[in-house]
């Protein structure tokens, strides 16, 4: 997007021949490569409560070169989300929202490595901060009955994906972010239980402080850090 003319231009419309789904997010490199996760194949982010539901590893992991040709780096991802670079450009830190896991996509030998595992809330967005570490936006606590669908038969997920708004999952309304560094080291854990400004699904740091979005919410919270 043209930020002065706010001109738009489409990047990529279809992967392998077949269009992009729920294209959730992306990171540049200095050279102008990007990398974007398609968070499932099957429903639209209008929908994304379904994914959540059916929970079908059908997200993906991409790169689009300058020359505009796009690469599957990896797919079968649970719900691929939030996606940044590390400082040295050398690796993509993304995150897998259903897993709930944070991991580390190598950029020169295509090896994954975990850097967290088991999070007590489900990862969304992912973004850098001048000072290296990486904030997380935790868009809720896990959610136990929501997991145990995982290995039920596929027809009672999608009975409860076919109920009424009204009578699916929530969750709790809190309001929370985490920041690792670049080896998975936890370093910092920012949670307060909130009606005004919850399910929190971005989040980046600004001269101090931190900027925090919701699907949830018009507005933006700013938080001194």
């Amino acid at each position: 997007m043209d930020c002065v003319t706010g001109e738009i231009e489409e990047l990529v419309r279809t992967v392998q021949g077949k269009p992009l789904v729920f294209c959730s997010n992306a990171t540049a490199g200095s050279d102008g490569t990007i990398w974007f996760t398609e968070s499932t194949s099957r429903f639209t982010f209008e929908h994304y409560l379904g994914a959540v539901l059916e929970q079908r590893a059908t997200g993906r992991l991409m790169r689009r070169d300058p020359d505009g040709s796009v690469h599957v780096l990896l797919d079968g991802l649970d719900f691929a989300n939030g996606v940044t670079l590390t400082g040295d450009e050398s690796a993509v830190i993304f995150a897998e929202t259903m897993g709930p896991t944070l991991k580390r996509y190598d950029l020169a030998s295509g090896e994954v490595t975990v850097l967290a595992d088991n999070l007590p809330g489900y990862p969304d967005n992912v973004s850098r901060s001048a000072d290296g570490r990486f904030w997380v936006a935790i868009c809720n606590l896990r959610d136990k009955l929501l997991e145990s669908l995982a290995p039920r038969p596929t027809w009672i997920r999608q009975a409860l994906w076919a109920l009424p708004d009204r009578f699916k999952p929530e969750g709790v309304r809190t309001t929370w972010v985490m920041a690792f560094g670049e080896n998975g080291e936890l370093l910092a854990d920012l949670q307060e239980p909130r009606d005004d400004f919850h399910m929190v699904t971005g989040v980046a740091e600004r001269g101090g402080r931190l900027v925090l979005s919701s699907i949830k919410r018009d507005g933006l919270l700013v938080l001194d850090r």
